[in-house]
């Protein structure tokens, strides 16, 4: 036996994109990894140390693809991937791994769940809230809130599915938004609730198993003609430290009203200056297009994406020493058409306190920005304040051009 052959197993469900630097962090760390994906392209399966090609959404299959490898886990991980967090819940349950199991787990991907649970808790929900099952009961549910609302499926993440309502909007769009959301659940259910008043923040959090430490906190700006529902920049916010301590309190709570205490998580909160924070949904993962391993660790100083690898197989890690810096994480949407060129990156990145790559190739085919996915690129800028990194970002922007070839 080498000494290779003794160094432990983490499974890492999901290996694509938002999953390479996980994976890569955990050899680093001295372990083997075990990757599944649904796509066999997936770059993860590759730069695994063994890579199988599974069904990620059903664990069952991912259950029988682990016991048919005749690998003895260490630990399994979603490393920045919804669609992998309850196979990672199975696998944890199945094989006695640890981290939080499939109850857990189950609140963090099922957004009815998580509100029956903080309401219980007694925090800030919508006014009204509704989970449906068919278009019909979804018309009235609308009609119930009296009020503007988002309908999104109960199970599914990355803006896919969600739809902003006014109270004005005609019966056909209604039923269209809420067949797009049920078809869009794993569950075949959506969730109808009222729009929460504010501005919409993220907060990016790490459990040590003991304590749940906030690491970063940014402020949404969302795409035009989207309803509000897809972001194109996530910023160091200007509010005083009062508003921000309140919104860092209701994200930790959150998590941990569901049990949640051990590994990364992304809460998404709305704050009104007059009613305060209330909460929008939340998740035990990191957050994916360079959250999880890029603004994270510029905006903490801390390497949450090691940590995570490392508490997934039980070890233990240093808790975070925070260094606080602003960051600005802006994307491009995207435009319906293809993909002829791009320019201005190798520019953008010889700036101080700047990165930027594409996330498209010359020859793709894109469509107009519907969900989170539907992004070219991004500029990540740091800086001593948020006006600084704001100001790099802007530099960058005017240096970088996509080409795209509209379709007729």
């Amino acid at each position: 036996m080498t000494a290779v052959d003794t160094l432990p197993w983490l499974a890492s469900v999901g290996a694509g994109r938002w999953q390479m630097s996980g994976i890569l962090a955990a050899q680093r760390a001295g372990m083997r990894v075990l990757a599944m994906d649904g796509d066999a392209n997936a770059p993860g399966l590759a730069t695994a140390d063994h890579g199988v090609v599974v069904d990620i959404r059903d664990p069952q299959s991912v259950i029988d693809a682990v016991a048919e490898s005749n690998i003895t886990l260490a630990g399994a991980i979603s490393f920045a991937a919804e669609v992998g967090v309850r196979a990672v819940g199975a696998l944890r349950v199945h094989f006695s791994l640890p981290g939080p199991g499939l109850q857990v787990l189950h609140q963090l991907t099922d957004k009815a769940a998580q509100r029956r649970t903080w309401e219980e808790a007694g925090l800030r929900n919508p006014g009204f809230w509704r989970i449906v099952e068919s278009v019909d009961a979804g018309l009235t549910a609308i009609t119930d809130a009296e009020a503007p609302v988002i309908v999104k499926p109960v199970d599914s993440a990355g803006s896919r599915g969600v739809t902003r309502l006014e109270t004005h909007t005609s019966r056909n769009h209604r039923s269209q938004a809420l067949a797009h959301a049920i078809s869009g659940s794993r569950s075949q259910r959506a969730i109808v609730e009222s729009v929460l008043p504010g501005k919409e923040y993220t907060v990016e959090t790490f459990a040590d198993g003991d304590s749940t430490y906030v690491l970063a906190i940014t402020v949404k700006e969302k795409v035009p003609d989207t309803g509000g529902t897809v972001a194109n920049e996530l910023a160091t916010p200007t509010d005083s430290p009062k508003t921000q301590r309140s919104i860092a309190a209701l994200a930790v709570d959150a998590l941990e009203a569901v049990g949640y205490r051990d590994g990364p998580g992304h809460v998404e909160i709305m704050h009104d200056p007059t009613s305060g924070p209330a909460l929008v949904e939340a998740a035990g993962r990191g957050a994916g297009f360079m959250v999880f391993e890029g603004l994270v660790p510029a905006a903490s100083g801390y390497d949450i994406v090691t940590s995570t690898a490392r508490r997934a197989i039980g070890a233990t890690v240093n808790a975070p020493s925070i260094a606080r810096q602003a960051v600005v994480l802006r994307f491009f949407p995207s435009a319906r058409g293809q993909v002829i060129g791009f320019s201005g990156f190798e520019d953008a990145n010889s700036l101080p306190g700047v990165e930027a790559n594409p996330f498209v190739k010359v020859g793709d085919r894109i469509s107009r920005a519907q969900s989170d996915g539907d992004r070219l690129g991004y500029i990540l800028a740091t800086g001593a304040d948020p006006h600084e990194a704001r100001a790099r970002a802007n530099t960058a922007e005017k240096l970088i051009r996509f080409d795209i070839a509209a379709d007729d």
